[in-house]
């Protein structure tokens, strides 16, 4: 994931919103990423592409605050099915890298702003 670029969406954030409500949205929304993450690689490992499917549908509209395009695309690619099964463990390496990026990302960008 590109570092700029996240920062550059939490920037974006914070002039839509104000540092103390991004700052309060990430507190909130770190656990989450952390449970959908899990969940994800879970139901890809376990084979279930239709719940794959919907949870990685309802991790792409929050994944854009973060700025991480790779995700997002590789998200797009378990909700359309677009992956083949020959390539589902580079996908779910894939997948985990970019979560793992954004998380550090977020914890990261929480450390430098604390009140």
């Amino acid at each position: 994931m590109n570092n700029k670029s996240s920062k550059s969406a939490i920037e974006a954030s914070i002039s839509a919103i104000g540092i103390d409500n991004v700052r309060e949205l990430l507190i909130k929304a770190l656990p989450i990423i952390e449970t959908r993450k899990s969940e994800l690689l879970a139901l890809l490992d376990s084979g279930d592409t239709s719940r794959a499917t919907d949870s990685a549908h309802r991790t792409i509209s929050s994944i854009r605050l973060y700025g991480s395009d790779r995700l997002e695309k590789l998200l797009i690619e378990v909700k359309d099915q677009s992956y083949s099964t020959e390539n589902l463990s580079k996908i779910c390496a894939d997948i985990l890298q970019e979560f793992d990026s954004v998380i550090a990302t977020v914890n990261e960008w929480l450390e430098d702003n604390k009140n």
